[in-house]
């Protein structure tokens, strides 16, 4: 296991049990941090700035500008030897293109080649049900231009991004999976070698470009070489935009000689020709042809490039030689950072933009990131600094998943999930007894006494088959993807489910997105309900309320009447009075006696991992954890469009509020 880099001696009694960043001392200066006696995965990490950053991240991630993350806690484990051997270990972790059923695609042909990456769920070998560990990103190395003669006994190198959460998990799987194959596969631990950025928002990739620039050797190359490629993005607003797992690999200089950075000077893309340029660019993207073997994956270019770079004092020295106004010419022995960049798209129907990773050796971090965070923007102002916070906000109003919070049926997220929830209740126990919520005398209607489960934590034994008070380790359950959420959801009513896959649905849990259909905005804890199945008088309240809703939203949509002015005639006026009374009856509001109750905790859906008001789509959504066996129950009784209407009440409350519920 690799060890945390040795620094100043005047630092090391501050990382006696933990690690820091390359940028500690920067983020330290500008935003929260860890308490220094309670790392975070390890690590003293960033959770936000000083500064009041909610709706300013909100318009940096997807209106205008950009921000930005040092990710460098991001665990990388990289794996090298015979190219059959490393597709047998990835394919008994849940890789489905390193099979060789699957392998024949274009996509998986161009991630076999190295100019793809893959990003999905990765599993524990040999568990019934699957035990999956976490998300992850896999890259390859490209062959060698000499390699004419591929087969599977072709060394190659792989490298798998992961959670510093899940790491231990994979690390331990990964190494008893190596020593099965035959040959062997030599895994090697990355972590504090490789350090990553990851930028997002409309002006990410300006950013980005003005911040990388290509050493002596890449700037003299051919159009469509990966520099000359990566230097004309600065123009796309979205990395959706490239295909799907877009990989450059390029080498950069030294940002030092180019500081302090001047705003990058983009093609102007309001001519239609320019416009077509761009999309051909994108479309027919030459990487996948002129991309060569990725410096990243050497050691000796990592080793050279952390272990070469000029002092300050040298940098300064050749800045003053320097003509007025010119930044130093770059020479043939200056040293060259390898550099590998990776474009995500954003979740389907989110509002945000897509997010670039920039991966390079860990001791070139600093000057990148000083580069960056410096660099003007078209649009005015720099990149923001991101936190741990401000990364959880944009994946909620996207409408995307956190890892580990989100996830709670998997180790990571089970962890963080009990972490938190001693927080939340060493913060009720501070608070007097006559300020903080008596769960316990909640009065939740029709003589009903009490919170369902501990009203500071998500009780997911009561989900599958527990009883009251029993906790998530007393009763395991099991993450169940969205793919094989929606085969059991279509294998409903049949005999096709083999006995593995019926004991993680008994068991299971999927994540959702919920969207509230009314006023109201769920909370962490939120109860989440079904409709009711055997007080029939309470579900045909809640329908009526869900029709309402309809109703009223329609005829607010269709029939606007505008306001009548003092000396008006009468027959205005009688005109619109009748409109009036043609309005749908008034909805019920929350709290009013005809409000319908929350159903019985017999119902009980699931919970709400994360919620908040949604900026993007101006309304409360939340992200949370439905039970997979009674999502089947419903598919069973065929409820039609009710199918995925789901009833929210927050933790201490007796009001519940309509959502709908979706796989994500």
């Amino acid at each position: 296991m690799r060890q945390a880099p040795i620094l100043k001696p005047k630092f090391r009694k501050r990382q006696i049990n933990k690690a820091w960043l390359p940028t500690h001392i920067y983020h330290a200066k500008r935003a929260h941090m860890t308490p220094p006696s309670e790392p975070l995965w390890r690590m003293a990490i960033p959770l936000s700035p000083t500064a009041k950053t909610y709706r300013p991240t909100h318009r940096a991630g997807t209106v205008r500008g950009a921000i930005a993350w040092d990710m460098s806690y991001m665990s990388t484990i990289g794996l090298s030897g015979p190219e059959g051997s490393i597709r047998n270990l990835l394919a008994s972790i849940g890789v489905p293109w390193a099979e060789e059923s699957t392998s024949t695609g274009p996509k998986a042909s161009r991630w076999l080649t190295g100019t793809r990456s893959w990003n999905g769920w990765l599993h524990e070998h040999g568990t019934v049900p699957k035990a999956y560990i976490a998300p992850a990103t896999i890259f390859w190395c490209v062959h060698e231009a000499s390699d004419t003669t591929k087969t599977t006994d072709t060394r190659r190198q792989v490298m798998v991004r992961i959670h510093p959460s899940a790491f231990f998990q994979l690390w331990a799987e990964t190494l008893r999976l190596s020593k099965l194959q035959r040959p062997v596969v030599f895994v090697e631990d990355l972590r504090y070698e490789i350090g990553s950025i990851e930028l997002a928002g409309p002006a990410a990739a300006e950013a980005m470009i003005g911040t990388l620039w290509p050493s002596l050797q890449d700037s003299l190359h051919e159009p469509d070489s990966p520099s000359q490629v990566l230097s004309r993005l600065g123009n796309v607003t979205d990395a959706s935009a490239l295909p799907a797992g877009a990989m450059i690999s390029t080498e950069t200089s030294d940002p030092r000689l180019h500081h302090p950075p001047r705003s990058k000077k983009l093609n102007k893309t309001e001519t239609l020709e320019a416009q077509q340029s761009l999309a051909r660019l994108l479309t027919e993207w030459h990487v996948d042809r002129t991309q060569g073997p990725a410096a990243l994956f050497s050691r000796q270019a990592r080793h050279d490039a952390g272990h070469r770079l000029p002092t300050q004092k040298a940098i300064n020295r050749r800045k003053s030689l320097a003509p007025p106004g010119e930044y130093p010419a770059a020479v043939e022995g200056d040293p060259k950072i390898p550099t590998l960049v990776l474009a995500s798209r954003r979740a389907a129907g989110g509002t945000s933009t897509g997010t670039w990773t920039i991966l390079l050796p860990w001791k070139c971090v600093l000057p990148v990131w000083y580069s960056l965070m410096y660099q003007p923007l078209s649009t005015g102002g720099n990149p923001r600094l991101g936190g741990l916070d401000q990364r959880r906000q944009l994946h909620f109003e996207s409408g995307t998943p956190w890892f580990p919070g989100d996830y709670p049926a998997t180790p990571a997220g089970a962890a963080w999930n009990a972490r938190e929830s001693t927080k939340r209740h060493e913060a009720w126990s501070r608070r007097p007894k006559g300020k903080r919520i008596e769960y316990e005398s909640l009065d939740l209607g029709r003589g009903r006494k009490g919170e369902v489960g501990a009203g500071w934590s998500c009780e997911w034994g009561l989900l599958c088959g527990g009883s009251e008070g029993q906790s998530k380790s007393d009763k395991p359950v099991w993450h169940i993807p969205m793919h094989e959420a929606l085969q059991a959801m279509r294998d409903t009513g049949t005999n096709s489910r083999t006995e593995g896959q019926q004991q993680g649905d008994a068991s299971g849990l999927v994540t959702v997105k919920l969207t509230l259909l009314t006023r109201g905005v769920p909370t962490t804890c939120a109860r989440v309900y079904r409709l009711p199945k055997t007080d029939a008088k309470l579900r045909a309240e809640w329908l009526s309320l869900l029709s309402l809703s309809k109703e009223k939203a329609r005829h607010k949509a269709t029939a606007v009447v505008p306001p009548l002015s003092r000396d008006a005639p009468v027959h205005e006026r009688r005109r619109q009075l009748a409109a009036s009374l043609l309005e749908p009856p008034a909805m019920p509001q929350a709290g009013d006696d005809g409000y319908p109750d929350t159903p019985d905790p017999d119902e009980l859906l699931g919970f709400v991992t994360g919620g908040n008001f949604n900026l993007g789509e101006g309304r409360g959504t939340a992200i949370g954890s439905l039970a997979l066996q009674r999502i089947l129950e419903q598919e069973k009784h065929g409820l039609g469009e009710h199918e995925r209407i789901c009833i929210v009440r927050n933790v201490g409350q007796s009001i519940g509020r309509l959502a709908r519920w979706d796989l994500v």
